[in-house]
């Protein structure tokens, strides 16, 4: 399993987002996606090549992974029509 570190923006975002719903999206993100960031994410594109995404419900999760510490560095979470 791996570690949740959050970045201090993703934890502004967070907090700016609905209580019940950033509760939801903080235990998603720390019991189902560091089980396995990579399948259960997706590898984003041309500049971001390094980051990946995980959706849920119309939120998104943007992460880096570090796979020798085994860590999790959430950078972003902003509803999907800001996020990108």
């Amino acid at each position: 399993m791996y570690k949740v570190v959050w970045k201090k923006t993703a934890s502004k975002q967070l907090a700016k987002i609905d209580r019940v719903m950033a509760s939801k999206i903080a235990d998603k993100v720390e019991n189902y996606l560091a089980k396995d960031p990579i399948k259960r994410g997706e590898r984003l594109r041309y500049d971001y090549k390094s980051l990946y995404r995980y959706r849920f419900e119309d939120y998104r999760v943007i992460y880096e992974i570090k796979n020798l510490e085994l860590v999790i560095s959430v950078v972003k979470v902003a509803h999907w029509r800001e996020v990108y």
